[in-house]
């Protein structure tokens, strides 16, 4: 099941379950995050679109929080948090540049970052990646 049809799914039972404040934020999730594949030829928006649209949605929440807390911001970030796929830690981060170094010693930055975001798109912070890559290079 792609993770567009999950956050359909989700929203249909929050609804079912009179849960107006999941509703709510799982309505406006999935019309985001729908938005790049209707941009793009009235296709399904593909995970990696999605998870980019969350992604969105957590910095935002994030920046309200930092301005606003609010238990109604907390509970909304868990709600959206859920559709991300696990994230890479640093340690796995530092072991995967690691090998990757030791194949090829002489690849630059972007090839490093070109690397990991066709392996592993979606499932890592790019600020944390970097800083990660920096200390191989």
């Amino acid at each position: 099941m792609s993770l567009l049809q999950r956050i359909k799914t989700d929203q249909l039972s929050a609804r079912k379950a009179r849960d107006k404040f999941k509703t709510s934020i799982l309505t406006t999730l999935l019309s985001e995050a729908s938005r790049p594949g209707l941009d793009d030829g009235k296709r399904e928006s593909i995970d990696s679109e999605v998870v980019g649209v969350v992604k969105k949605f957590i910095k935002g929440m994030k920046e309200s929080l930092d301005i606003n807390y609010t238990d109604a911001i907390h509970h909304e970030l868990c709600i959206v948090s859920e559709y991300l796929p696990v994230q890479l830690t640093t340690e796995e981060l530092t072991d995967v540049c690691g090998g990757l170094f030791k194949v090829n010693p002489d690849i630059n930055m972007g090839q490093a970052m070109g690397w990991f975001k066709k392996r592993f798109d979606g499932k890592y912070d790019g600020k944390q990646l970097s800083e990660v890559v920096r200390k191989f290079i």
